[in-house]
């Protein structure tokens, strides 16, 4: 009976999730056409053939503790915004973290293609990401919103269901891990069940009220769960728990290698990569091995080699190049310097991205989404119509390949300066489109600051600003207030 039930949920529950959505849209000001296609969105990811539990059903299921808890909640759009997105990209075979990566970034999309512009919708992003990230281990901090914490509750209360009713949804999740063997499933989830019941000092729950109501029974179900699996397990062949075994070892000790390489270097495993296949190239031509190492070295060589740099004065094109040409940066503020690049690339491809790139690991005084606005705003000013301003999370050269970029370009005010961070920054991005992305590079190029604007930066902008003086001509003069009004009491 249970099983049936919540299998059955999501046809039932859909037109009431369609008109939850069409009512979150309407009060954030979203137009009809954005709220249609992203209703179509979201259904299309939640009905998925891989998904038998992530449905749905579940943000159904989700939204009726929203409904029990309203009295709580401060910021119920920002709450609701996270239910709809925290599963909009779910891929048994990628896992955790990144599928709540992906998931967050197909919000950002959502949020920077259909809501508003205003203060208001930078510090709701913000949040909401970090949200929609944080449900890779749903744990909470002292410093976390009451917000925060029940969105997490509300997303592990199913192991606090009864007990027929938890085995339902552990069948479901075993259907989506259906790729894995038995032995492989048993042993990995066995053992996360069995440290979460036995793990006293660590609490499920992140509310006081959760943990009342839920504690006790999901630690129950968590321990029933480990002996189904474990006697489960015991039925596997030798062959196959010695092979669970020996691969969640070899997983762990990865993880942890790589763990502690990154955190002692500050280097990433791509750039390590690629930079130990440079290096170590001519010994394996040497010893002739490595072939396909030493060719992929070679390939990056000439790549880091051959990397075009536009001088000033810089050439003017007769008509637009066919295509779309990507220039990056953080744009802390955007200023003139950054303008003139912009504008000249404007002038030679038909469509433009201006990237504003975003480490998730950083705490910015000024958000992504409101240098997005200034960078509109300035944009508008000038009367460049075919640059978009986009927030990238990821990696750039990602959504250079989804958007079939020709050029990745980089703005340099000299080589002596920047340089050598610049062609880092170039390895890293070949590097990572070779190993990761199996795809062929798009090529980075590099565009000579305009000398009138040389010294420009937005360090001295935001230094001017600090001191109370003015910058209107380090910015077009109409946005000058603006870039004032968001910068100032933040970086005071």
């Amino acid at each position: 009976g249970s099983s049936y039930f919540w299998l059955q949920r999501p046809a039932m529950s859909e037109s009431g999730l369609k008109l939850r959505w069409e009512e979150l849209c309407q009060g954030l000001g979203v137009s009809k056409d954005m709220e249609q296609k992203w209703w179509n969105v979201l259904k299309n990811r939640y009905t998925e053939s891989q998904r038998a539990y992530h449905t749905l059903s579940h943000l159904d299921e989700m939204f009726g503790f929203f409904e029990e808890h309203l009295k709580l909640i401060s910021d119920a759009a920002s709450v609701s915004l996270a239910i709809f997105f925290h599963d909009v990209i779910y891929d048994p075979k990628a896992g955790s973290p990144q599928n709540e990566i992906d998931s967050a970034d197909v919000f950002d999309h959502f949020v920077q293609e259909a809501l508003p512009g205003g203060s208001e919708r930078g510090f709701r992003a913000m949040k909401v990401r970090r949200w929609i990230v944080q449900t890779a281990h749903h744990k909470c901090t002292e410093d976390d919103e009451m917000d925060c914490k029940l969105f997490m509750d509300f997303d592990m209360a199913v192991l606090g269901r009864p007990w027929p009713q938890y085995e339902a949804y552990s069948q479901q999740i075993r259907q989506e891990y259906s790729h894995v063997s038995e032995a492989l499933y048993c042993a990995a989830r066995g053992a996360f069940l069995t440290s979460t019941a036995t793990d006293s000092r660590s609490k499920i729950f992140a509310t006081d009220i959760f943990r009342n109501e839920r504690e006790r029974q999901a630690m129950e179900n968590a321990a029933q769960e480990a002996e189904v699996l474990r006697a489960k397990l015991d039925r596997c062949s030798l062959i196959a728990r010695i092979g669970a075994s020996i691969a969640l070892r070899l997983k762990a000790l990865a993880s942890a290698n790589w763990s502690s390489w990154s955190k002692l270097t500050g280097v990433s495993a791509v750039g390590l990569l690629a930079g130990s296949a440079i290096v170590a190239a001519p010994v394996h031509v040497m010893l002739g091995v490595g072939l396909p190492v030493s060719a992929a070295a070679g390939y990056l060589a000439v790549q880091l080699g051959t990397s075009t740099y536009i001088r000033q004065p810089l050439p003017t094109a007769p008509e637009p190049e066919s295509g779309l040409a990507l220039i990056a940066g953080s744009f802390n503020p955007p200023h003139q310097g950054h303008l003139e690049m912009v504008r000249y690339l404007s002038a030679r491809y038909q469509r433009v991205h201006a990237i504003i790139g975003v480490n998730p690991n950083k705490k910015y005084d000024v958000s992504p989404y409101e240098r997005q606005e200034l960078f509109r705003a300035m944009l508008k000013e000038i009367g460049l119509t075919n640059v978009d301003v986009i927030i990238v999370w990821s990696y750039i050269w990602k959504h250079a390949q989804q958007h079939g970029a020709k050029v990745m370009y980089r703005g340099l005010r000299s080589f002596r300066k920047d340089g050598a961070s610049e062609k880092c920054l170039e390895l890293q991005n070949i590097s990572g489109q070779l190993l990761l992305g199996r795809v062929r590079p798009i090529p980075t190029a590099y565009i000579q600051a305009d000398p009138r604007f040389s010294m420009v930066s937005s360090t001295l902008i935001r230094e001017r600003l600090k001191r109370g003086e003015s910058i209107t001509e380090l910015v077009p003069g109409g946005c000058a207030s603006l870039v004032q009004r968001c910068y100032a009491e933040k970086i005071a």
